[in-house]
Order: structure tokens, then sequence, then C-alpha cells
């Protein structure tokens, strides 16, 4: 399994996890006041990791 990114919601706070394959954290994003902008993160990391593995 590689790794992946996720959105967590806690309260009125979200953060975008990586999770690497043995299931641990291994990076997170700074807490943010939406969950759009989450999701907005989130998209913007899978694409950078997507094109990252292109090359």
């Amino acid at each position: 399994m590689r790794s992946r990114y996720v959105v967590w919601g806690y309260g009125r706070s979200w953060i975008v996890h990586k999770v690497g394959a043995s299931g641990c954290i291994v990076w997170c994003s700074e807490w943010m006041s939406s969950r759009a902008d989450a999701c907005n993160e989130l998209q913007r990391l899978e694409a950078r990791a997507a094109q990252e593995q292109r090359q």
C-alpha cells in the first residue's frame, strides 16, 4: 500500500494527514478553519503527488 492523504476534522478545525504504508501519520498540514480549505489542500497535495509520480 502506498501513502495517502486524509482529511481529519476535530470540532471546528480541519487538518490534512499523510498516512504512510504502515498506517502511521508521516506528515500533517497546519490546522484550517473550514473543511473546504482542508479539501482544497488535499486536492493540491494529491495533484502534486500524481505529477511527481509521472516524472
